[in-house]
């Protein structure tokens, strides 16, 4: 399988076939002719062998997202589907906020972030985080100030800072 591996170091657009076969190859090679795919692959071919979504290639694809372009859309279903597809830290949530930021609409990222509810932390702060993001400052200090005190005290220092006009990077306070 070596020859394989070196086969996808070349060209990373070389993986229709493993994916064609894919009961014929090790799961590390799917898995790579599937990180490929989401590099470089179209949306229905890449739901198709959506089992072998991983955190890297979630990324991938959503980095592909662009309110520019129709070339790439992922609906909302679809786009949590393939988040909750993945084992996620918290901080991952995050990411994926930064990264939606280009790619979908203010609404549509509000929409997900809120859909989690209170199931994920992760999915909390990322929901706070586009908020701030979107200058959303009173949707952000009514979510904090429901919260224990003790709890986002980064978070409600920065709205403080925030409403006094400081411009601060927000990354420092996560």
């Amino acid at each position: 399988y070596k020859n394989i591996r070196n086969r996808f170091e070349k060209d990373e657009d070389d993986y229709e076939w493993v994916l064609a076969n894919m009961d014929e190859y090790p799961d590390d090679i799917c898995r790579r002719a599937f990180y490929n795919l989401t590099k470089n692959g179209n949306i229905s071919t890449i739901l198709q062998h959506k089992s072998h979504l991983d955190r890297q290639s979630l990324f991938n694809i959503l980095n592909r997202l662009s309110l520019d372009s129709d070339e790439f859309m992922l609906d909302y279903d679809t786009i949590i589907e393939l988040i909750k597809l993945v084992e996620l830290r918290d901080k991952d949530m995050i990411k994926i906020s930064k990264i939606l930021r280009k790619g979908v609409s203010p609404d549509m990222r509000l929409k997900i972030f809120n859909s989690f509810g209170d199931d994920s932390k992760g999915a909390k702060d990322a929901y706070l985080h586009t908020l701030f993001d979107l200058e959303m400052l009173n949707e952000v200090e009514e979510f904090l100030y429901a919260t224990e005190d003790e709890e986002y005290k980064n978070l409600k220092t920065y709205l403080m800072l925030k409403k006094e006009g400081k411009h601060i990077d927000l990354d420092i306070f996560i």
